[in-house]
């Protein structure tokens, strides 16, 4: 019995001073998934790569879940499995409800609407960030453009896919861990969203960045206008598509066809003048990607 009581003492007072050692060690919570608003954003640079994350994340091919990754969830791969022109061996799950046009809760092109809806929303967190970090105003009209441009051509691509689509507000933004319903825009309300960034994008952003510079890969005018013209057509406005492929044509944006069809597809045509947009996999655009992230 004393020894059995010897024992609980010694452990008690072993306890006592572990707790009493343990006070004095910092038990502060870090989190390493969410950004100290406190130290970042502060510069440029900073706004930098926010823009980059937002605007640009959905280009990854080396991944899944965006637009131009090498699976079903690539709209080209997607869109064209719908029809006669694409084919796969994977006669199973998503692959087989697309070919079949057969879509049920379970096909996987949901999460491109979810992955697009989510886009916008970055884009919208992006631009309430970046208003007040002390930039030149050039500087901040150009980021903006850049996330006018991201938002209207990510609602264009869920317009043509889904339909109207959900756009989050000011109280969502604010509140992302509430569970709070989220309705759908209406098909006009969705058409205009589109189109008003894409009008804000154009007022903003350069006519084109040139193969070779180091802007080259970045949302430009030229891209603005091409998916505004692209979205009268989807609404049948012609008049206005017209002047926007009018405008396309003018000198200073400085596109042309390539004289042989087949040579768009050597290497030594890499950023040739048919180039509107290229989706492009840098050193600069790999390190921004990952301070953002």
């Amino acid at each position: 019995m004393t020894t059995y009581l010897y024992k609980a003492i010694i452990a008690a007072v072993t306890s006592a001073s572990l707790l009493g050692a343990s006070s004095c060690t910092d038990l502060t919570e870090e989190y390493y998934d969410t950004v100290n608003s406190g130290i970042f954003p502060e510069t440029e640079e900073d706004a930098e790569a926010l823009v980059v994350q937002a605007c640009y994340s959905q280009f990854q091919v080396n991944t899944y879940g965006t637009i131009a990754s090498s699976n079903i969830d690539n709209i080209a791969v997607f869109t064209e499995l719908t029809t006669d022109i694409g084919n796969s061996a994977w006669k199973n799950g998503a692959t087989n409800d697309l070919m079949q046009v057969n879509f049920s809760t379970n096909t996987g092109v949901i999460n491109t609407y979810i992955n697009l809806v989510k886009c916008i929303s970055t884009c919208l967190n992006t631009q309430n960030t970046i208003k007040d970090i002390p930039i030149e105003q050039a500087t901040l009209d150009k980021l903006n453009g850049e996330l006018h441009c991201a938002m209207g051509w990510m609602g264009y691509m869920l317009l043509d896919l889904f339909g109207p689509f959900q756009v989050a507000d000011q109280e969502h933004l604010d509140h992302p861990y509430d569970v709070i319903p989220l309705p759908r825009l209406s098909y006009e309300e969705s058409v205009n969203f589109i189109e008003s960034n894409l009008l804000e994008a154009i007022k903003l952003l350069p006519a084109r960045y040139r193969y070779g510079s180091e802007n080259y890969g970045r949302f430009s005018r030229g891209v603005a206008y091409t998916i505004l013209m692209k979205l009268y057509m989807h609404e049948k406005n012609w008049a206005k598509a017209v002047e926007c492929g009018r405008e396309l044509m003018k000198a200073e944006y400085g596109y042309d066809l390539v004289p042989h069809y087949a040579d768009i597809f050597t290497l030594d045509n890499e950023g040739n003048d048919e180039t509107i947009y290229a989706g492009c996999c840098s050193v600069w655009s790999i390190q921004k990607g990952i301070e953002a992230a």
